[in-house]
């Protein structure tokens, strides 16, 4: 959860730089949905390590729009995923989505990352960036303590930044989280080691 915090300079010409033309008005669309400067930063680090937007993977055709829809509609349909669901997936063994402002319950995830493995289940990632008010703002600390709470009860793994560290370091918290999120996999998928090649973005 977080709220507006100073633009960051460099994100229009990072985004310029890292994606080609075809690109950027998706990626600017991903932007937009970011509620702060440190959102959109650690955004563009979270794509650097392989994490992609929705609004880019659904880009390509209608099937990654479709794909991308399953992986949302599986992942958050309910708490137990049934494997009939798993099954009708097409293409690779497992697909991975990043949402923003994905609604669970009353919250809504700065970052929520979504991976459906054919042959194993559901993982589950929340990344929250507290904005710069977040220790200034009365029982903030307490909600956040209770959202996080409940979004574990609902078998979701969250990783929380502060806004500083989301703008000043965006690949080291992008790094942090795919550590996170591979580890998640290895539990999910019971393995010792996990295939970096694996986790694919939406895409046919």
């Amino acid at each position: 959860m977080s709220s507006a915090a100073p633009q960051p300079p460099g994100v229009t010409a990072m985004v310029d730089h890292t994606l080609s033309a075809w690109a950027r008005a998706q990626f600017r669309a991903a932007l937009a949905r970011c509620e702060s400067g440190a959102e959109e930063v650690l955004l563009i680090g979270l794509c650097s390590v392989g994490f992609v937007p929705i609004e880019l993977a659904a880009s390509v055709n209608d099937g990654a729009r479709a794909m991308a829809e399953d992986v949302i509609r599986i992942a958050t349909g309910s708490d137990i995923v049934e494997p009939s669901a798993i099954a009708t997936m097409d293409g690779a063994p497992m697909r991975v989505v990043l949402v923003q402002q994905l609604p669970v319950s009353r919250y809504a995830l700065d970052f929520a990352i979504l991976a459906v493995d054919r042959m194993h289940g559901v993982v589950r990632v929340a990344v929250e960036v507290d904005g710069i008010e977040h220790d200034r703002i009365r029982d903030r600390a307490q909600r956040d303590r209770v959202r996080d709470r409940y979004l574990l009860s609902q078998d979701w793994t969250v990783v929380r930044f502060t806004a500083t560290e989301a703008s000043r370091e965006p690949h080291r918290c992008a790094g942090e989280v795919m550590s996170l999120f591979v580890q998640q996999l290895m539990k999910l998928r019971g393995s010792d080691s996990v295939d970096t090649a694996a986790p694919e973005a939406i895409r046919t």
